[in-house]
């Protein structure tokens, strides 16, 4: 009905609305009457009665849009329309009528799955059943991915931990003007690196005047990454418990922008490995959680394609011993074979358990080292050489018997004694990945740091003889 009152329409488009309904039906009017004479005089005038019935039709035709023409009345309606807060003409700005208004996107950010119990409720049972793997669980790695830092105090890692900062000498962020106030977590910080993310979600990546944004334990020193670039933090399915992923343009905290994502835990624990526990906690069945020991695939690995191993700069990146283990001898074992994933291999010495809880001679009792190396080198120090790396690397050598070593054991095992092998090739592309075995001079150069590439391939052949 014109005139009645529509949800998103302004006074001033309904007074328009009125007077162009009033103006079409003064045209029908005028038309009605323009037919009527018409007819009256192509039929030569007509008598008396035949004109009295063409006005009475011509009434008719009024009456049926019962519309009285002047300014004040529409009387199909009964709406007055007031000529002085109507909006004049030329004032106004009538939108097209195909115009549809589109539908606004609805924003829905994730939520994390309610059968995620908390390590506290894991605790309550486990920690005094096996308070040796909570112990040893609560000081490894796994449990310090992603640190949140509270009212602007740092984490705190374990004692025995490569320390790293300290309130009297060590400078946070150099150059960037930032406090412990201005990060919400410190990714790692246990025992390669740390970087930090601030509190609008985004990892701190610097500028190029202070490029300083990740601190390597190992040379107490701050390297660039990622500089001047715009870094949302999305890594939490591998650094936190029952991480779901958010689109960049759905955050889940408006305050935080850059954080892409909720979870459950900062950090990795029971869940994170054996899968959300609420079945397992109220029937305490243990058909109803996971064993954990397959899930280690998960996170260490890089990119999609398990066959591939991806390198950069003549080293594996870090995080892919998964890969590794499938393109070595030990493809068909598990992971827990060797390791205890509970405890922490990188401060195996110092850290509650065993990190490595298996000895390579459990399966290779019939293999033998000569004397020169018996009881000196190990077959970690020569099988599983730092050819990974995490955050730092350094050269041993000159020229074509040089070695580039990271930070992190390789987990390929098989050593190459062939002439010019090499640990990466690179393909047609420029894409560098890592080879399936290691050349052998990686073996030796760590003690043998003058030892060329043909000693070390005709020490190789002695190794295990006599």
């Amino acid at each position: 009905m014109v005139g009645e009152r529509a949800p998103g329409v302004s006074a001033e488009n309904r007074n328009l609305m009125n007077k162009e309904e009033k103006s079409m039906r003064g045209l029908r009017l005028l038309a009605a009457v323009v037919l009527v004479l018409f007819g009256s005089v192509a039929c030569g005038g007509g008598s008396d009665d035949k004109k009295s019935d063409d006005v009475t039709g011509m009434a008719d035709v009024v009456a049926d849009d019962d519309l009285a023409i002047g300014d004040d009345v529409v009387a199909d309606d009964d709406v007055a329309v007031d000529d002085d807060t109507a909006v004049p003409d030329e004032d106004v700005v009538v939108p097209p009528e195909d115009v549809v208004e589109e539908d606004v996107p609805t924003c829905e950010p994730p939520t994390v799955d309610p059968n995620y119990v908390g390590v506290q409720k894991c605790l309550s049972c486990h920690a005094g059943m096996h308070p040796e793997i909570v112990a040893a669980w609560e000081n490894s790695g796994h449990n310090f991915k992603l640190n949140k830092v509270v009212d602007g105090t740092p984490p705190v890692y374990p004692e025995f931990a490569t320390k790293w900062y300290s309130e009297d000498d060590f400078e946070l962020l150099p150059g960037l003007g930032v406090t412990w106030n201005d990060v919400i977590y410190v990714i790692g910080g246990y025992g390669w690196k740390a970087r930090f993310v601030g509190t609008d979600g985004y990892i701190i990546t610097g500028n190029e005047d202070n490029p300083g944004v990740q601190f390597n334990l190992d040379t107490q020193e701050y390297v660039g990454y990622h500089t001047g670039e715009t870094k949302a933090y999305n890594c939490g399915a591998c650094h936190t418990t029952g991480w779901v992923a958010a689109e960049a343009d759905c955050p889940p905290n408006p305050d935080m922008p850059g954080f892409l994502g909720v979870y459950s835990e900062n950090a990795i624990t029971c869940e994170g490995c054996h899968g959300p526990g609420a079945d397992h906690a109220a029937a305490g069945d243990k058909a109803l959680i996971g064993k954990g020991s397959d899930s280690c695939g998960n996170c260490h690995i890089r990119g999609a394609d398990m066959a591939v191993i991806p390198a950069k700069g003549g080293l594996t990146q870090h995080h892919e011993q998964y890969q590794e283990m499938l393109a070595s001898p030990h493809k068909d074992l598990g992971c827990s074979a060797c390791h205890d994933a509970h405890a922490s291999s990188k401060y195996d010495d110092d850290a509650p358990g065993e990190g490595v809880r298996t000895a390579c001679v459990t399966c290779h009792a019939d293999v033998t080292v000569n004397d020169k190396h018996n009881g000196i080198a190990t077959c970690v120090d020569c099988h599983m050489s730092a050819t990974t790396k995490s955050a730092t690397s350094h050269t041993i050598g000159e020229g074509d018997d040089a070695v580039l070593y990271g930070d992190i054991a390789g987990h390929l095992f098989r050593l190459n004694t062939e002439a010019g092998a090499t640990l990466t090739s690179k393909d047609a592309d420029g894409a560098e990945t890592t080879n399936s075995a290691v050349p052998v001079l990686y073996a030796c150069k760590k003690c043998h740091a003058n030892k060329t590439v043909g000693e070390a391939i005709e020490g190789a052949e002695l190794i295990h003889g006599e």
